[in-house]
């Protein structure tokens, strides 16, 4: 099949369009009213959503996207929009990004894709999730249903323990761990409930460290083997693991990140690195949750320097695997 025929579609969460109140409420409406998301039934979603969540945090949350966001808009969609531009001239396709909420949508990105007879579909999350594969999944088979032609599609699944990834995300730490006293692998956090409404996810003490035949679908488990791969590339390096983001009260993963960097300041570790292995690219939750927030915790606590390292954004090395990755879909 020609390199013309063919299309990738990278595919991610989502952003606001801007960072001002108003456009964080629409994001947040779009965003959390998703099932898949805040899996709750549908008359306590909204009224949480519409009348608690969105009108009274959406000034906080677009202060905060107002620390990182960049001349080129939020950090999310510049940086993937770099990365469309350096995978399309690395494999001569055609690329197309779109997000579940905000802009680029995933309707806009399947458009722009309708005349390849192939589409390599990219979740950019290398732990699968409901909240974030499936949601993103969802989106893309609604909007290629929606019109004509519809090309063959193939998904690609969840890359964290790809042994090819492992070794540029350890790459690109060692960079930037030198000299620290510990390393700590900040994933995005899930409510326990989410996790084990899988098939096969049951969080009891030490199952996420034996083999288990349906690990891919566990979050938890993909998590930890993420870590474990990284830390058997990173030699001489103390490495733990904690989630981050919470929302409400339901019980969620642990230990919680905030709680981590204050036992490890607390327990004498004075420089901490955090990466953060279920994001490949720089947003909210890794350039203001932690470099701003997590960093306030740990020095509050005793520590001297937290080191974000940052996520693989446009590197060579990740845009070369990237590409690999996909002529092989």
């Amino acid at each position: 099949m020609s390199q013309t025929r063919r299309g990738v579609l990278l595919l991610n969460v989502g952003s606001p369009d801007a960072p001002t109140p108003m456009a964080v409420y629409r994001y947040l409406r779009q965003f959390l009213m998703d099932e898949r998301v805040l899996d709750m039934p549908w008359l306590q979603r909204w009224l949480l959503v519409n009348l608690v969540i969105a009108p009274f945090r959406a000034g906080a949350s677009a202060e905060r996207y107002r620390q990182v966001w960049t001349p080129q808009g939020s950090p999310l969609v510049a940086i993937t929009n770099d990365l469309v531009q350096r995978l399309a001239a690395r494999t001569g396709l055609q690329v197309a990004f779109g997000m579940a909420y905000g802009s680029p949508s995933i309707p806009s990105a399947v458009d722009s894709l309708r005349r390849c007879e192939h589409v390599t579909v990219v979740p950019l999350f290398p732990q699968y999730a409901t909240a974030t594969t499936a949601s993103v999944l969802s989106g893309v088979q609604s909007a290629f249903a929606a019109g004509n032609p519809i090309p063959s599609l193939n998904v690609l699944p969840a890359f964290g323990s790809d042994p090819a990834f492992l070794d540029v995300l350890a790459a690109s730490a060692r960079q930037h761990i030198s000299g620290v006293d510990h390393v700590l692998c900040s994933f995005h956090g899930l409510p326990e409930r989410q996790v084990t409404a899988l098939d096969g996810a049951c969080l009891t003490e030490g199952c996420c460290e034996r083999p288990c035949g349906t690990r891919w679908s566990c979050y938890r488990a993909a998590c930890l083997d993420t870590a474990a791969g990284l830390a058997s590339r990173l030699p001489g390096a103390d490495v733990s693991v904690s989630f981050q983001s919470r929302l409400g009260r339901d019980k969620w993963l642990g230990p919680e990140t905030g709680a981590e960097l204050t036992r490890l300041a607390r327990s004498g570790k004075k420089r901490v690195a955090v990466l953060c292995p279920s994001f490949v690219t720089d947003c909210l939750e890794t350039l203001e949750e932690i470099g701003v927030e997590a960093r306030a915790t740990f020095k509050a606590a005793g520590g001297e320097e937290l080191v974000v390292v940052p996520c693989l954004n446009v590197e060579e090395a990740w845009v070369d695997w990237l590409a690999r990755w996909v002529a092989g879909g």
